[in-house]
């Protein structure tokens, strides 16, 4: 089951993508996995590891709890 921080993670992931003007290919490449996955990932069609936030952090040149936090404070579905 998809929960509501699923879905904020990965619309924190898609922006801090596209404000490092990169593809979902050029990133999934940076971290060892298909541009697929960078996809569910950011659709919360699919839940990350945390190790696997980590190695999107480090490729976007954030710190991880960028990802988590952020003006969209309210993870949890009314």
């Amino acid at each position: 089951m998809i929960e509501a921080i699923d879905r904020h993670v990965g619309r924190r992931l898609r922006m801090h993508r596209r404000l490092k003007d990169l593809t979902q290919a050029e990133l999934a490449q940076q971290v060892g996995v298909s541009f697929q996955q960078i996809q569910k990932y950011e659709v919360a069609a699919q839940r990350m590891s945390v190790a696997m936030l980590c190695k999107l952090a480090d490729a976007l040149e954030i710190e991880p709890h960028h990802l988590l936090s952020g003006p969209d404070k309210k993870l949890v579905d009314a």
